[in-house]
């Protein structure tokens, strides 16, 4: 199962679009997902964190467990924590495991094309 977070800029967009104009905007963006999978021992704590390629911003991201609901009953991983880096260029997630084996996370930035406006 995929848990994707969609950023606040970015749902605000799209429910304010009718009311909500913005400056044209030279480029088209173009959307790229960046994933890297970790692992997390039995009773620990782990983190990763992605980052976008040179020229991109993060809108959004999220966690993948393979067979798993994340978070859910069945599921020894526990979501702590999810969301952009303080720069805007990348996604990172905290995830604890209550259970006794190893298991994996998959975190996922979705980048498009843009720069942090300051």
């Amino acid at each position: 199962m995929r848990k994707i977070f969609i950023g606040a800029p970015v749902l605000l967009a799209i429910c304010m679009a009718p009311w909500f104009v913005q400056p044209a905007v030279a480029v088209d963006p173009v959307t790229t997902l960046v994933s890297s999978t970790t692992p997390v021992d039995g009773g620990t704590f782990n983190q990763a964190t992605v980052s976008c390629p040179a020229g991109m911003v993060v809108t959004g991201g999220g966690v993948d467990i393979a067979g798993t609901d994340p978070g859910g009953a069945g599921s020894a991983l526990k979501e702590r924590y999810s969301g952009p880096v303080f720069s805007g260029t990348g996604w990172t997630l905290g995830m604890d495991n209550t259970g006794t084996v190893q298991r994996s996370f998959t975190v996922i930035a979705i980048c498009v094309t843009g720069t942090v406006s300051p």
